[in-house]
């Protein structure tokens, strides 16, 4: 079999068709940065490799991202068990 079509960087779903078509499986995995949530946009693929004779991984990505929401553990101590500088000698 040829090789698949270079869906990189296209939408997932125009991906997914365009493989789809050509015959192709298709195995999606997604990615994030750390510490994200997805922020809006579609996702597109940011890699794409053959995994078998007529299998395609892709790893797709959202367009944006926004910080995730902290868990609050209350007032931190500055001191944070470290030892602070001092004036004297």
């Amino acid at each position: 079999m040829a090789a698949p079509p270079d869906v990189v960087a296209l939408p997932l779903e125009e991906a997914l068709a365009a493989l789809q078509k050509a015959g192709w499986q298709v195995r999606v995995r997604t990615t994030s940065p750390p510490r994200s949530a997805p922020g809006g946009g579609v996702q597109r693929v940011v890699r794409q490799r053959a995994t078998a004779a007529n299998e395609v991984e892709l790893v797709v990505a959202w367009e944006r991202y926004a910080p995730a929401p902290r868990a609050s553990a209350g007032p931190r101590s500055l001191e944070g068990g470290r030892p602070q500088p001092t004036d004297r000698p």
